[in-house]
């Protein structure tokens, strides 16, 4: 028997609360970063069945120490809303409309206008390449990569053409 004005032990708890459990119970949990500014803030994303259920700011990050900004703590609905747009528009050259074209048939032109990059650039290319660590190019880098983007335009503005629909 407790004194008076002293706790039981017995918690005020109904039965009901009491079977209530957190929807992150048994969830699995990945480190990550956000993907909208160069901050980088921590995040930990909760997964039941490798489908996000919630997302929440890394207490461990030293960048965010568990706190995110409006667009970060709405990370979720980046993956998991049903009104995702999982389609590109693109117009076709003297079209006068736009058609919706799957994500894999946009992927096409980049790569190859990734490989056209990588073709274009001589052998050398990464001997010569720039010190991210140097504040300037000097002559000689300049005019490969100049003439690498030369060689490069037609493919990337075919690339181009096809636009994400935003």
């Amino acid at each position: 028997m407790s004194r008076p004005g002293t706790l039981s032990h017995q918690e005020p708890i109904s039965l009901r609360t009491s079977g209530i459990h957190s929807r992150l119970r048994g969830a699995e949990v990945i480190h990550s970063v956000c993907p909208y500014c160069a901050i980088r803030c921590g995040l930990l994303v909760f997964t039941k069945g490798k489908r996000p259920i919630a997302i929440e700011g890394n207490p461990d990050s030293p960048v965010n120490q568990g706190r995110l900004c409006p667009k970060g703590a709405n990370t979720l609905q980046l993956v998991a809303n049903p009104h995702r747009v999982i389609t590109v528009k693109y117009r076709a050259p003297h079209s006068d409309r736009w058609e919706d074209r799957p994500l894999d048939w946009a992927k096409v032109p980049i790569e190859e206008s990734s490989t056209k990059i990588e073709s274009a650039l001589p052998l050398d290319f990464l001997d010569s390449a720039p010190n991210p660590e140097d504040s300037c190019l000097d002559r000689e880098q300049e005019q490969i990569l100049s003439a690498a983007l030369n060689k490069l335009r037609p493919g990337i503005r075919k690339a181009l053409s096809v636009t994400p629909h935003l």
